[in-house]
């Protein structure tokens, strides 16, 4: 007999999963994640790409079917999603997978878009969100780009956010409630119009354009389209995800993890290993952040004795151009923007040091040239952990995931002539230790941080 191919058994799990096979943890994790994505949603409304998108889709008008969190507007569902999955990722707020991806956007906000229109129940929304996170988990995890070479660690020329088509295609197709020959035509559909893997042209760019790292309201769109097409009886190509020359390798991926992709389907659930964030801003810098607020706490620094700051975070975390950005020069002709900043560690070290609540107010326009930031920002340096690189390199190596759950930074701070330093293996919001497990009121807490101006 034939093994059913890994397209049709990713089909199958998402086809036949119901509320009631998910386990409780599951279903609690799964209402934190929807919540913390609706707030960072909203909160990502203050930035001037969400201003653009919102009038591009308000112009292009339509059946509606969908509301664009924040402003009310229903428009058609796959419009509602491209507004609201830009928005929840404006901010660098939302949860991180295994420290390299956040998933919880596309399938968040698909899962709200369709859900609407389709007037799905909250048992819907839930299993849709749970089983569409686990495909995205897998997929991510399935394409193996980083690897070690000759003792030293290497990456594809080629990767992307393609992976997302498919896992929005997966929540909207549960949400629709595509059977198990739809569901595996509409992986089809997606994964053959998935997205370009553009990411490493973008992310060396000096500056971040509107775009981020890579769109993540065109794989929503695309999944979306992918799901109600399979509805209807479109078809796709049901291998997709087989053989050595389908979507892994045109996305870049060096090889396929091919046990990743489909071991414990149902058993083992990755929205369980899901790392918060407190601060909006990249999770290289969460760990850095966390050890400023405790060491200004314990030993009184106010921003004016502050001589100077190191901060020493991962090699992944320097790959970002941003992050060691010294200072965002006044540049009337490039000026620096929102975007930029949640990479930036000087500005970020900056905000936190003159008390600026964690917030859609850490990226309001006057912060950018504040006289005060900027003075605080000359004085901030950032360079590798060594303790980091050591923990990516033996986590490449040893975990089956190849990721480091741990991500060593360290923080020196010299003020009033005195030098304080301190380590950190995790951040706030990391579930894999009691320390740094986020509850449920510290979750609400950050809801209403990212909501209260709305």
């Amino acid at each position: 007999m034939e093994q059913t191919s890994y397209t049709q058994r990713l089909a199958d799990f998402v086809a036949n999963t119901t509320y009631d096979d998910l386990p409780i943890d599951v279903i609690e994790s799964t209402k934190r994640l929807i919540l913390d994505t609706l707030g960072c949603t909203v909160g990502g409304f203050v930035t001037e790409r969400q201003k653009i998108l919102l009038k591009m889709v308000k112009d292009m008008g339509g059946a509606p079917e969908a509301t664009i969190l924040a402003t009310g507007d229903k428009v058609p569902c796959t419009s509602a999603a491209m507004v609201n999955v830009e928005a929840a990722n404006a901010l660098e707020g939302v949860e991180t997978f295994l420290n390299l991806g956040h998933l919880s956007p596309v399938v968040v906000t698909t899962a709200l878009a369709v859900g609407e229109r389709a007037r799905a129940t909250g048992k819907d929304l839930v299993t849709a969100v749970a089983v569409g996170y686990d495909i995205a988990a897998r997929l991510e995890l399935a394409r193996v780009f980083i690897r070690i070479e000759g003792g030293e660690l290497q990456s594809s020329t080629v990767g992307g956010l393609g992976y997302f088509t498919i896992a929005a295609a997966a929540t909207a197709g549960k949400i629709l409630g595509l059977d198990n020959a739809r569901m595996v035509q509409n992986i089809g559909i997606a994964g053959a119009t998935s997205t370009a893997p553009s990411n490493m042209k973008l992310l060396p760019l000096p500056r971040m354009t509107m775009l981020k790292y890579g769109s993540m309201y065109a794989p929503t769109q695309a999944g979306i389209t992918a799901a109600l097409l399979a509805e209807k009886g479109y078809t796709g190509d049901p291998t997709i995800l087989d053989t050595d020359i389908g979507f892994f390798h045109f996305h870049g991926a060096s090889e396929t993890d091919w046990e990743l992709l489909v071991d414990g389907l149902g058993e083992k659930w990755w929205i369980l290993e899901v790392a918060y964030k407190v601060y909006p801003s990249c999770r290289f810098v969460s760990g850095p952040l966390d050890l400023f607020y405790k060491m200004k706490q314990e030993h009184q620094i106010e921003p004016e004795e502050i001589e100077n700051i190191t901060v020493a975070i991962s090699p992944v975390g320097m790959a970002v151009p941003s992050e060691a950005n010294p200072c965002m020069e006044p540049d009337p002709d490039d000026p620096c923007t929102q975007l930029d900043s949640v990479f930036n560690i000087p500005f970020l070290m900056s905000l936190a040091a003159l008390g600026y609540k964690p917030g859609p107010e850490w990226y309001i326009p006057q912060r950018f040239n504040d006289p005060e930031i900027r003075g605080l920002m000359l004085k901030v340096k950032v360079e590798m952990d060594l303790g980091a690189a050591v923990e990516v390199m033996r986590a490449i190596q040893e975990e089956p995931t190849r990721r480091s759950k741990k991500n060593p930074c360290t923080l020196t701070v010299t003020a009033r002539g005195e030098k304080f330093e301190d380590q950190a293996e995790y951040a706030k919001g990391d579930p894999w230790v009691p320390e740094t497990r986020i509850s449920d009121e510290e979750l609400k807490n950050k809801y209403r941080a990212f909501t209260e101006k709305f």
